[in-house]
């Protein structure tokens, strides 16, 4: 019988941490768990790695406040002891949130993950209101399609509706938002690409970008 399990680590980012990218990010989490001396488990293969499995990335700037990564372990341990191994090796704009082992057979939680909520606080060139913001999010929510630019050069533009759950004003001073989009697997939708589709249906032309962005949760529902 194989003793593997898996380690299922909730964290925040945040703080001058939300301007790394996602690979240092994921080479900075690796060297923290040796630090913490911990049975990772490796591939096989010439070039072993640990195996770690992370949540989708966070846009360079964004914090998260529920990021996830999965680790195997090579041997059971307790989920307590574990938690303060990590806490003790992750930075205060890394603080670790829960830390809890299941079973290797256990449902891959990374791979049951449908969409994620959002608080944005947005600029915008010429300057709008909040009623021209939520004139366009009513416009959107009501459309049975809604087209964002292409995501990628060579890409044609795509019906982004289908991946969009909610979105509401929160504030008009600052500016700020709600979001709650698709994350799973080819129905990825970035809060960036959705700031772009609502940009289209402002009265008049106009630019939106977020200036603050807080990935509040990551869900399976």
């Amino acid at each position: 019988m194989s003793d593997l399990t898996r380690l299922v680590v909730t964290y925040r980012k945040t703080g001058r941490l939300r301007f790394i990218g996602h690979l240092d990010l994921c080479r900075g989490i690796e060297r923290a768990m040796r630090r913490a001396a911990l049975p990772i488990a490796y591939t096989q293969g010439f070039h072993e790695r640990m195996r770690i499995a992370h949540g989708p990335a966070l846009p360079v700037g964004g914090e998260g406040l529920g990021e996830i990564f999965v680790a195997t372990l090579a041997e059971p341990l307790d989920g307590t002891h574990l938690l303060r191994r990590l806490v003790r090796q992750f930075p205060d704009d890394l603080g670790i949130v829960s830390a809890v082992v299941e079973p290797e057979s256990a449902p891959l939680i990374l791979k049951s993950l449908r969409r994620a909520t959002y608080d944005l606080t947005v600029a915008s060139d010429p300057p709008i209101s909040g009623a021209d913001l939520s004139s366009a999010i009513d416009q959107a929510l009501a459309a049975e399609h809604l087209e964002a630019p292409a995501s990628a050069p060579n890409k044609p533009s795509s019906d982004i509706r289908p991946r969009i759950f909610d979105l509401a004003v929160t504030s008009v001073a600052p500016l700020t938002l709600t979001m709650n989009l698709s994350i799973a697997g080819d129905s990825y939708l970035g809060a960036d690409r959705c700031l772009q589709a609502l940009a289209r249906l402002l009265p008049t032309p106009s630019t939106l970008r977020w200036v603050r962005l807080i990935r509040t949760g990551m869900f399976a529902d």
